[in-house]
């Protein structure tokens, strides 16, 4: 449960953020870690200042131990921003998003009736369970919430993390502690989901930058459809012979191929990853010139292959 109570008499929120770690004697972890994780969190709470015209001041106090406890404190006049803050971070430590059926009638309604959390603001209607449904779109918070429990799994020596505030309004806590186990992070962090759209065949790419020195592991550069593309080509004797100068290119040069695209997606938050591999290349050629086919080694079947095609008849 979140305090939105409006209220002037604070102009501050702390944040406990209490790593514990797997032997109660040891108070230290990885230095690394640690400042990423930090990182990801303070920018969490800057990133909420796109909803007001107002900058948020962010003070970080000395580390306790006890584990590890990494203390924060919001600072502004604004209490509203206090509120934003709060419902922010509880987005960001709830591993699922209230799902469409556990919405209230009511609920549902405002958010059709608006279009962004700014709006809720203005109309004075922010709760934490719109906020929170309306964060799931967010994807700078699902992303920095997704490395920061990305990062932290690296540190073996933690066993749960605790999120909680001692800033009381009105006599009561901002918000109910949080806890997260290691084992928990996974549902935190978004995954790689990658696509493969069936192989395009008869594919023409203009070529724009081979790779012409053996060895080199750069993208060629094409253009698909008057489109700038990047591509690896994986068909070894055509290769071969353009790193043995017998295929050349120049204004105009093309290739027709079998070509393979793969699609990364993380988790339909962020923009797709394409990757695209010519498998294999039947032809070049350069426009207003002639077609040539790719010379292939013949396969040779063995003596012995051979004559057990065409058993001895008596």
């Amino acid at each position: 449960m979140i305090e939105l109570e409006v209220t002037n008499e604070n102009t501050y929120i702390d944040l406990h953020f209490h790593y514990f770690l797997n032997d109660e004697n040891v108070h230290s972890m990885d230095a690394e870690i640690f400042n990423t994780c930090e990182r990801q969190l303070i920018q969490a709470i800057k990133n909420q200042h796109k909803y007001f015209n107002e900058s948020v001041k962010i003070e970080v106090f000395a580390k306790k131990t006890g584990g590890i406890i990494d203390t924060l404190r919001v600072i502004s006049e604004n209490p509203l921003i206090h509120s934003v803050i709060i419902c922010a971070i509880t987005a960001f430590f709830t591993a699922k998003f209230v799902s469409k059926k556990d919405i209230s009638e009511n609920t549902k309604n405002k958010i059709e009736n608006f279009k962004s959390i700014t709006e809720l603001i203005e109309q004075g209607k922010l709760n934490e369970e719109i906020f929170i449904q309306l964060a799931h779109k967010d994807k700078d918070l699902l992303k920095l919430r997704s490395e920061f429990f990305k990062v932290a799994k690296k540190e073996n020596k933690i066993t749960k993390l605790d999120v909680e505030s001692p800033t009381l309004i009105s006599g009561r806590p901002v918000f109910d502690k949080i806890t997260v186990l290691y084992k928990q992070f996974d549902n935190f962090i978004i995954p790689d989901i990658k696509e493969e759209t069936p192989s395009e065949n008869e594919v023409k790419i203009y070529i724009i930058a081979p790779i012409l020195v053996k060895g080199r592991r750069d993208n060629w550069k094409g253009y698909l459809n008057n489109m700038p593309i990047d591509f690896k080509v994986s068909d070894k004797e055509f290769l071969e012979q353009v790193h043995n100068h017998e295929i050349k290119f120049g204004n105009g040069s093309y290739i027709n191929c079998l070509l393979k695209t793969i699609s990364t997606l993380k988790n339909e938050v962020f923009q797709p990853i394409i990757t695209r591999e010519v498998v294999n290349v039947s032809n070049y050629g350069e426009d207003n010139g002639f077609v040539y086919i790719v010379k292939r080694k013949k396969k040779h079947i063995n003596e012995e292959q051979t004559s057990s095609l065409f058993p001895d008849i008596n």
